[in-house]
């Protein structure tokens, strides 16, 4: 390790660990902000019908502003489907010939600058003339009207796996992709609805429905909801697919139409009754007054179009904002991008309407008719509108018209894992020891199922569970059976089959599929928890621990979340860490005291964190910046409430803070502030949980040493807090109290914060 990397380690590991005089003088420190950089590249993409997977037809990060010129237009030859706009690329499906020879559809790949064929048309088949897509992970799914579903590569077309959907024999409901799952709903003989691993086309779950059919799946992190006829609706987890609730409507039959998952309600449309569901219990709290076509949302803010009128009324009350009649034919389902409705007439007219004031800002004549989107048809694919990309996208019969603002389209960004942030030991795996000040790609690491970030290593799950490592070896904590720093990843010795990493301050876990925990590197305090203080330059299985479903490592301790619910802890214990209700450490694992019904956990370096069932959060271990978030300074050796924090279903925990993800998707921090790694736009540490003054819904929060990062669905990454090392990744070494964009990231799956770097994926 050369003299800079030696100097920086020490550095950056005084400044985690010696917080006394650190956390007394942010106790009492006024708020302060600091200003923010140039606006980075935002993430700008359509991924399911009506643009995401709650279906609510809102880009909230677009860039796109009327008023707008044609970029280009392309006449597919017959009807054609709602676009999926990603890597800069417009993804469609077009029906085939006319006839029974013809019967089928295609997939079109088209650029995004010219509408140019980048690959394909590729022939799906299928009877009649219907297919849909999603795109999630890096990858494009189709669905045929025979419950063929495939997983295309975006660059080049190939097909990567091929499922035949059991048990049911006609689709007509698109594809959701969330979270490394798609959702499908299929019918023929009562109905399905249908789990599947987006990685390998492994069918996980099959729940029975009373139709199964015409409606897209709405999903959030926490349920897959579909409605059919008569308000028949579910909720199913979407890991598993437990049923959550069932509402019961007046009837049965008919199919169903797409939900929209908005202000953590399930909005449900059919003509013999609707009703607007509260998605914690399934509960009916309202009718929805304006039945159409799937209405889009913007905050608390609903746009829907009901007999050929377009309305904006607020979301909870239905109180009627403004109405917008266009040509008295308005059908399409509406569309929200950066605070502009854009709507379509079946004459083949495009407006966009100022969201909050509904006055007309651009029109244009399309060309043909658009078609009904009508979602009970399998007489050719369900069309809709898209954006993303720079682009504005309308189908119109056979015709595909592109529109673009002053901004024209954004390029892609190549694909696989990125890194940004500190690399004086080769912790970004680019090949070099330069910090980056914005994300760069990682070398030799093609893609990644999973990654973890250390104090100043790293480490990615790739194709059949083999595990890679790169930076800081000075403990074996790379498992590559060496002391060496590693600038570019290396194999991890021996191991297979692995689905989740962790990497602590000096030591690593991995997470296999059958339930066993392996450790290695340092092992001062016990912390690979095998019994001995020995430590190891290859990965080694946990004695005694089975049933493990996630891990999570801190500075020198680790977590283990089992199938039951119950946590178990091992390794340093000086402060209580472990949850046993002592302060010994611990060789082997043991149960952390008083926890049951588990479903998230997180270790920080000297704390601990959980998220039960019912939503509420457990601390424990040291509270020197009140990041245990019970309201006080006090070390707890047992766990204790989080105060005043509910419905959370995920938490990251750095150094000295936490972040929590509830269900609406807002974000709350509490703990060690100096450096505004809280987000709420101030450098004051709170004992207590704050708002994250994030303008988007969030579907990720990862805390690094004292920085932070969020995720929404549509892929922008924004970050916060210290940046001496470039790790928010915004071009500048500025810290920052409130979240600002990673530049370049487009479409992340997934993001993590190290020490001092950060990964995305």
């Amino acid at each position: 390790m050369g003299t800079r990397a030696a100097r920086v380690i020490l550095v950056v590991l005084l400044a985690a660990c010696s917080l006394t005089s650190a956390a007394g003088a942010t106790a009492t420190a006024t708020a302060t902000a600091t200003a923010t950089g140039p606006p980075a590249p935002m993430a700008d993409v359509s991924v399911a019908y009506q643009l995401n997977s709650r279906h609510d037809g809102n880009l909230a990060s677009g860039v796109e502003v009327p008023p707008l010129t044609r970029a280009w237009t392309r006449d597919l030859g017959a009807s054609v489907s709602y676009p999926v706009i990603v890597d800069g690329k417009v993804f469609v499906t077009a029906a085939n010939g006319a006839g029974p020879a013809g019967y089928g559809t295609s997939l079109h790949a088209l650029d995004a600058t010219t509408g140019a064929d980048v690959w394909g048309p590729v022939d799906l088949g299928g009877t009649y003339f219907w297919s849909a897509l999603t795109y999630g992970g890096g990858r494009l799914f189709s669905l045929n009207f025979d419950g063929i579903l495939r997983a295309h590569d975006v660059r080049t077309g190939a097909v990567e796996w091929t499922v035949d959907l059991p048990g049911q024999y006609a689709f007509d409901s698109p594809p959701t992709y969330r979270n490394g799952l798609v959702f499908v709903s299929g019918a023929g003989s009562g109905g399905t609805v249908y789990g599947v691993a987006a990685l390998d086309g492994r069918v996980l779950w099959t729940q029975p429905v009373i139709d199964g059919y015409d409606g897209s799946p709405a999903v959030s992190d926490t349920g897959v909801y579909v409605s059919y006829a008569a308000t028949q609706a579910y909720a199913f987890a979407p890991a598993t697919g437990a049923l959550l609730w069932r509402h019961v409507g007046v009837g049965e039959g008919g199919g169903g139409l797409t939900p929209v998952l908005a202000n953590g309600r399930l909005w449900t449309r059919d003509t013999d009754g609707s009703a607007i569901l509260d998605v914690v219990t399934g509960v009916s709290v309202g009718a929805v007054r304006t039945i159409g076509p799937a209405p889009a949302f913007a905050g608390q803010v609903g746009y829907f179009v009901g007999g050929g009128v377009l309305e904006a009324s607020a979301a909870l009350t239905q109180s009627v904002l403004w109405s917008f009649a266009g040509d008295g034919n308005l059908r399409t389902a509406p569309i929200v991008v950066n605070g502009y409705v854009y709507v379509e007439s079946t004459s083949g007219q495009v407006w966009a309407l100022d969201g909050a004031t509904g006055a007309p800002v651009w029109h244009d004549v399309v060309g043909p008719p658009f078609a009904d989107p009508d979602e009970r048809s399998a007489a050719r694919p369900l069309p809709g509108l898209g954006a993303g990309q720079g682009l504005v996208v309308v189908p119109a019969g056979n015709l595909l018209v592109a529109y673009t603002g002053a901004s024209g389209p954004t390029p892609p960004a190549p694909p696989g894992p990125r890194a940004w942030g500190l690399n004086a030991v080769g912790g970004l795996g680019d090949g070099s020891l330069v910090d980056r000040l914005v994300p760069i790609r990682l070398a030799g690491l093609g893609g990644a199922a999973e990654l973890g970030g250390g104090l100043l290593h790293s480490l990615a799950v790739q194709g059949g569970g083999t595990v890679a490592a790169w930076g800081w070896n000075g403990y074996g904590q790379l498992g590559d059976g060496t002391i060496v720093d590693r600038s570019a990843p290396v194999a991890v010795s021996g191991l297979t089959g692995v689905v989740e990493v962790a990497a602590g301050a000096l030591h690593s876990l991995a997470l296999r599929a059958d339930g066993t925990v392996w450790s290695w590197g340092w092992n001062g305090y016990g912390q690979l928890g095998d019994g001995t203080t020995t430590s190891r330059l290859v990965p080694a299985p946990v004695p005694g621990l089975t049933g493990v479903v996630a891990i999570a490592a801190g500075f020198h301790h680790d977590l283990a979340l089992r199938a039951d619910g119950s946590v178990w802890a091992w390794g340093f214990n000086g402060v209580g860490q472990v949850g046993d209700g002592t302060v010994v450490d611990r060789r082997t694992p043991v149960p952390v005291a008083g926890l049951t019904g588990v479903t998230s956990i997180a270790a920080g370096a000297t704390h601990s964190v959980a998220v039960l069932g019912d939503g509420t959060v457990r601390t424990w271990g040291w509270n020197i910046a009140g990041q245990l978030g019970d309201g006080t300074l006090t070390e707890r050796h047992v766990p204790v409430r989080v105060v005043g924090l509910d419905h959370v279903h995920r938490v990251s925990a750095g150094f000295h803070h936490n972040l929590a993800l509830r269900d609406d998707g807002s974000v709350w921090s509490w703990g060690w502030n100096v450096y505004g790694q809280l987000g709420d736009g101030t450098t004051v540490t709170r004992t207590t949980p704050g708002w994250v003054a994030l303008a988007t819904a969030t579907v990720q929060v990862a805390a690094g040493g004292i920085h932070s990062l969020s995720r929404d669905e549509n892929g922008s990454v924004r970050a916060w807090g210290w940046n001496a090392f470039g790790q928010l990744g915004d071009g500048t070494t500025t810290s920052r109290p409130v979240p600002t964009l990673v530049a370049g990231l487009v479409g992340a799956a997934d993001v993590v914060a190290g020490g001092y770097h950060s990964l995305a994926r």
